[in-house]
């Protein structure tokens, strides 16, 4: 293998950089290091101008060096650029979210945007606060840190874009010296503005104090304006790296721009497909959470990849107080996810789309079939996934100490560090897809449709030395011919258009070797005229300036002899009925699972089982409703759960919607709005998956539903009445689908029941109105009746006291003769007794009777036949209990 060739010859001209006509701007020569001017800019060892070009006096003057205070005054505007743009950034975040969320405070307008732009700057976000009471203190803190790939990105494009414009209208840094101190003193100048800015932005109100003043602010806002600077001057025009410019001389630059454009195409079509599902969902759902989408979007695109291809999402936890600690950590994969597995499927050809489309693009880039730098493409990606992975941390942090007693928690997620390795095995089978399936579809094509693919690539380039084995192109490297595919090349073949003849894939600007240069000849290329693939000669420049002229080189991936048409037609035939024989079936199994995936949400989904469930209660069907759910309902809660009762309920659901829903793994949540009577009212389903249907479809069951409660004080009467249905009830509290009920207590010959009615609304807690018997009208006349015929029964005895009865006469001598005579009735009330529901406490009060006769016997006040009288009062109480269809009387209490 060939060493590595010093930067000369030809070169593309910087952004801004003047050019005159006849000169060719060229890297300067190692063994003239002083040389500059006219000479320097055509590549000219000698120092003199190129043939046809104008005289001394039209040459470029050389650059001056540039002075200390440019430099500083240079990184100043780079620094003040990025950090400005990502103020204004984080302004238009907080605007959304104002937006959106209710009871923000206006001064997150002022302390917001710097705490976002920190976010960008690795700089985290810090809150402490502290209260005290009646001699008692409590204090706490908590820090999080995400950085934010958004900002990352925004000020990166505002520092490089600042170094364009300089370059374009200003006179720069000339060396890569000058260009790292540039650099260096951006990264300065950012750390500072946002150290400071992030100081007097911080907000303190009411003992809690809120700040992105940090350390990590600092050295991140240092290392990323350093970075930002440098890209800025290696970036070119149309996406060119030019890292020479910075003294970097990449040996297998080549190789590493073509796999990362296929890492770049792998993880871009997810991420298209994430925002596109992300949207709609959100737009479904509630647009409102769509405002946090420019901050952190890229963090979640970032995660989900994560996930789709191996390195899973990491999150550990850790927790302490009161001397007990506590850890968790848990892994999130596609595995342990509970998805759906259409949704599985789905995430599967996602995955697959993308692999392909990474090796078809690498196959386009680097259309190579060697194998002596298979391990670029894998350790490229290894680089990247451990770059993302730093990229991907985000934690949370607290301590909270009241009354003397702290405790802490600590939260930490990540993508899993494993994934490096994941990825590395992701890009070999992305190197077998190439070389096996997209290099021999692209030999296939017509030369026409070569040429566009090759156009369809950003064409990005490190410019620097090129190890010419390792760059060859198929055909052009004569490991080739030792390689698993080197039939499919049997003949030499040039690479894509822009590459040098004689050595297919090397082209000028990536080589920086001007063809005909002096001291470079083809050896040093390593190829030779012998060998495979150099069918046409080196490329020479005419003595008068013109552009370089070249052979005519066979299209890509064709042999040089033209092939026959018919054979030609019939391979493109073949190619056009795989492809589209591919393209069908993916096209019908995407159809399928999107159809099954929407009968599987639409009619089995839980919202379906939701719909269902509330369509039984319009409906009055208990029965049907708790068929669907499993609610775990015990013998007394189901009392009044029954058709009978709920059939004649009022105020029943109607006109049920689904608002959301929400899967957590094998349990959903569905968000549901409904009418009961004149008042919308919301509540929620809670469902769990218990299986598969039909082979393809979901099932669930209902394991909560919006069920009221209804409280009542007649738990212990043998039996209510509620919506004319005669039940008992074992609880103060029992269950009730949501309605209105109407409740009283069962009537009977001679009383009747007050009634109660309550509405029920969706789950909530109702309280029953009193519910009590009272006597009706022909129970007060028929105990009246009952007591007055106790009383008659009373004064017809020929007693002066008779037994448990209210007449009561004194004389201790003998009377003949005795009546009793009612001389005024008694007024009569009737109230309900403590002893039971059918007890009532009888009062007579005002009534009158007089005992009358002739004495016996003969006394030192009477003689014999002399008469008696005495009046009694007739107030007494009792108790009337109703036995059946009668009225019993009980004298006293």
């Amino acid at each position: 293998m060939s060493s590595p060739l010093p930067p000369t010859g030809p070169r593309s001209p910087e952004w801004g950089e003047p050019t005159l006509p006849g000169f060719v701007p060229a890297y300067p020569d190692p063994a003239q290091p002083g040389m500059s001017g006219p000479a320097a800019l055509s590549g000219d060892s000698t120092g003199q101008a190129a043939p046809g070009a104008p005289g001394p006096a039209a040459a470029l003057p050389a650059r001056p060096a540039t002075a200390w205070g440019s430099l500083i005054g240079v990184a100043a505007a780079r620094a003040g650029a990025g950090y400005l743009i990502a103020l204004v950034f984080g302004l238009v975040q907080v605007l959304l979210c104002l937006l959106v969320v209710d009871g923000m405070p206006w001064t997150s307008v002022i302390a917001g945007p710097p705490i976002l732009a920190g976010m960008g700057l690795f700089g985290g976000v810090h809150l402490s606060a502290s209260t005290s009471a009646l001699g008692f203190s409590a204090e706490a803190s908590g820090s999080g840190r995400m950085l934010s790939l958004s900002m990352l990105l925004v000020i990166l494009a505002a520092v490089a874009a600042m170094a364009l414009l300089q370059r374009r209208f200003a006179r720069m840094p000339a060396t890569p010296a000058q260009r790292w101190i540039t650099a260096g003193f951006t990264g300065g100048f950012l750390a500072v503005i946002a150290t400071v800015i992030a100081l007097v932005a911080r907000v303190s109100l009411e003992g809690m104090t809120l700040s992105g003043l940090g350390v990590d602010l600092f050295l991140g806002a240092l290392i990323v304006g350093a970075l930002a600077s440098a890209i800025g001057d290696v970036l070119g025009r149309r996406g060119r790296l030019h890292l020479d410019r910075i003294g970097l001389r990449p040996r297998h630059g080549f190789g590493v721009r073509a796999g990362l454009s296929a890492l770049s195409v792998q993880l871009l079509i997810p991420a298209i497909v994430l925002f596109v599902v992300t949207v709609v969902m959100a737009g479904i759902q509630d647009a409102r959470s769509l405002a946090a989408l420019p901050l952190i979007g890229l963090n979640g695109w970032l995660w989900a990849v994560g996930v789709l291809f191996g390195g899973g999402l990491l999150l550990s936890g850790t927790g302490g107080g009161m001397g007990m600690n506590s850890s968790m950590t848990t892994v999130g994969t596609l595995f342990n996810a509970n998805l759906s597995w259409w949704v599985v499927l789905l995430i599967v050809l996602l995955a697959l789309v993308s692999v392909l489309a990474a090796a078809f693009t690498l196959a386009v880039r680097r259309p190579v079939t060697t194998w002596s730098r298979v391990w670029v493409t894998p350790a490229v990606y290894a680089g990247a996934a451990v770059l993302l992975t730093v990229l991907s941390v985000a934690s949370v942090g607290g301590n909270l100490g009241v009354f003397g007693i702290g405790g802490s928690v600590n939260v930490l997620v990540l993508i899993g560090p494993w994934w490096f390795l994941a990825m590395a095995a992701w890009a070999m089978v992305v190197e077998l897809g190439a070389r096996y399936v997209a290099l021999p579809v692209l030999r296939m094509l017509s030369p026409r449709a070569q040429a566009s693919l090759g156009r369809l690539v950003v064409p990005t380039a490190f410019t620097g030395p090129v190890s010419a084995p390792q760059e060859a192109f198929v055909g052009g490297d004569p490991a080739a011919q030792a390689s698993p595919i080197a039939d499919m090349s049997p003949a030499p073949q040039s690479a894509f258009p822009g590459s040098a003849p004689g050595h297919p894939g090397v082209t000028t600007a990536h080589s920086g070797v001007a063809a005909g240069q002096p001291g470079v000849t083809a050896e040093q290329l390593g190829v030779t005229a012998e060998q495979p693939g150099a069918s046409a000669p080196m490329p020479t420049m005419p003595v008068d300036g013109a552009a370089p002229t070249f052979a005519p080189q066979a299209p890509y991936g064709q042999p040089a002899v033209p092939m026959d048409p018919e054979r030609q037609r019939k391979i493109r035939r073949r190619v056009i009925w795989a492809v589209s024989s591919v393209g069908a079936v993916v096209v019908l199994l995407v159809a399928g699972v999107i159809t099954i995936a929407q009968i599987n949400s639409r009619v089995y989904g839980p919202g379906a089982q939701a719909q269902e469930f509330f369509d039984a209660l319009e409906q009055g069907s208990a029965s049907d409703a708790l068929a669907m759910a499993d609610l775990d309902l015990s013998p007394a809660d189901q009392a009044l759960l029954t058709d009978e009762i709920y059939g004649a309920a009022e105020s029943r659901p109607q006109d049920m919607r689904v608002r959301s829903t929400t899967t957590y793994g094998s349990t959903a949540s569905v968000s549901v709005e409904f009418t009961q009577g004149d008042r919308s009212v919301t509540g929620s389903v809670l469902l769990e998956k218990t299986g598969r249907t039909g082979v393809f479809f979901d099932q669930w069951r209902i394991i909560d539903a919006p069920l009221g409660s209804l409280s009542t004080s007649l738990y212990d009467t043998e039996e209510v009445v509620v919506n004319g249905q005669t039940v008992t009830l074992e609880a103060s509290t029992v269950t009730v689908l949501p309605g209105e009920y109407t409740v009283s207590l069962p009537e009977s010959t001679w009383m009747e029941s007050s009634t109660a009615t309550a509405v029920v609304y969706g789950d909530a807690w109702t309280t029953l109105d009193e519910v009590a018997l009272s006597p009706n009208a022909e129970f007060e006349t028929e105990a009246k009746r009952v007591v007055d015929e106790y009383l008659n029964g009373c004064l017809a005895q020929a007693d002066l006291a008779p037994r448990n009865c209210p007449n009561q006469a004194w004389e201790w001598r003998t009377v003949n003769d005795l009546t009793w005579t009612m001389d005024e009735a008694p007024t009569y009330s009737f109230e309900p007794s403590w002893r039971s529901d059918t007890s009532f406490t009888v009062s007579a009060r005002g009534g009158k009777a007089t005992a009358s006769g002739t004495y016996a016997e003969e006394t030192y006040s009477t003689a014999v036949g002399d008469p008696f009288s005495e009046t009694s009062n007739l107030s007494f109480s009792g108790t009337i209990e109703i036995t059946g269809d009668e009225l019993v009387f009980s004298y006293g209490y």
